[in-house]
């Protein structure tokens, strides 16, 4: 894994598929970032280092993978400008009368993307625009999927609409990778997954 993100960042780039950070650099930081912070200079001696993070360090180093580390330093240097930009806002609560409010918020805005979002039809999943698909990940969390409809599909992502939960009326868009998810058909008549497929 880190030397396929050490090859697909030699060309220059600075985030995985677009100008900015996008859902596939925060799908793939989160392990890095533990990575780097295994294989970083704790400012010990090697004998004086615990077993496990030297190790770390010999492998998952920076002169191992220059271009990865640079990465994880990218997104925390843009993680700390975001809290900097937006330390005047105000703080979310928490319980259900937050959360009440936080989705009612969401329910009353507009979207970021278009409103009609593209669906590549020669995808191999075979899956059509409107179809109801269910989308878990394969590698943590696999006990849960998600069920919607599907209204937007690229190489890179999928999107689809599922109905508010907890009383309120109106529709939400998830966006996850195509990367380490499972997107199956589902069976509209009793629910079942049909078909469909992971791109690793």
């Amino acid at each position: 894994m880190g030397l396929g993100t050490e090859n697909l960042l030699g060309d220059g780039r600075e985030w995985l598929f677009g100008e900015r950070p996008g859902l596939a650099d925060v799908h793939g930081l989160w392990v890095f970032d533990q990575a780097v912070n295994m294989a970083g200079d704790t400012g010990v001696a090697p004998e004086e280092a615990e077993e496990a993070t030297w190790d770390a360090r010999c492998v998952l180093g920076e002169p191992e993978f220059p271009k990865v580390h640079a990465w994880v330093r990218r997104f925390r240097e843009a993680c700390e400008h975001a809290e900097r930009r937006t330390a005047s806002a105000k703080r979310c609560g928490e319980g259900q009368e937050t959360d009440g409010d936080i989705v009612r918020r969401i329910l009353s805005s507009g979207y970021a993307e278009p409103q009609e979002l593209p669906v590549e039809e020669n995808d191999i999943l075979g899956v059509m625009k409107g179809k109801r698909v269910s989308i878990a990940p394969v590698d943590f969390g696999a006990t849960h999927a998600d069920i919607g409809v599907l209204v937007g599909l690229s190489r890179n992502e999928v999107v689809i609409e599922v109905e508010v939960q907890g009383g309120q009326k109106g529709t939400l868009r998830l966006h996850y990778p195509r990367i380490d998810f499972k997107i199956l058909a589902v069976d509209d008549k009793d629910g079942k997954e049909a078909t469909g497929g992971t791109r690793s």
